[in-house]
């Protein structure tokens, strides 16, 4: 019989630190305050999982906020999926779109990459609404990188080791 392998580990992956800075300075808008609590979560449910809202590009939250990452991590931020450089400017940037930041984490509640849901999705030709969710990804960005799948632990009702468990729990998406 094979050797069964464990793969888990409490080390923080090593972008944990540069996403959790980048949500807790950018903050939640009121408006996604508002869509988290009806869906039914709690104010300290929010505050824990870590929900942020992503400001456009050039507004001063976020300059001021990508400056301090650049200054805090430096060459750190190469390679983090969702922030690339931008050729003109030299200077770190972020994905475009717009919207709430939901945080993907591991068996150990680490961040393990982002999901951008998005406040301009557009209406496709079928009559669905397409690009609602968009991972925080800079593929094909200068010094950006795209997301790799992981499996989501939620924290937002405990600690995500009791939260997960041994259960595999399928569902819509990251934000049920």
């Amino acid at each position: 019989m094979g050797k069964s392998y464990e793969f888990r580990t409490n080390a923080a992956p090593p972008n944990h630190r540069i996403y959790e800075t980048y949500l807790r300075d950018i903050g939640l808008e009121k408006s996604h305050f508002g869509d988290l609590a009806k869906r039914g979560l709690t104010s300290e449910q929010i505050q824990n999982a870590q929900f942020a809202t992503k400001p456009p590009n050039k507004a001063s939250r976020a300059i001021t906020t990508l400056g301090k990452l650049e200054n805090e991590f430096g060459t750190q931020m190469n390679g983090v999926a969702g922030f690339y450089i931008d050729e003109k400017s030299k200077h770190l940037t972020q994905m475009k779109t717009v919207g709430m930041l939901i945080s993907v984490r591991n068996f150990n509640g680490h961040i393990e990459s982002l999901l951008s849901r998005n406040d301009n999705a557009k209406i496709g030709i079928s009559g669905k609404v397409e690009n609602k969710y968009v991972a925080f990804s800079s593929k094909d960005k200068p010094k950006g990188n795209k997301v790799f799948q992981t499996t989501h632990c939620p924290i937002i009702k405990g600690a995500p080791k009791k939260v997960c468990g041994p259960t595999a729990r399928i569902t819509e998406g990251i934000l049920k």
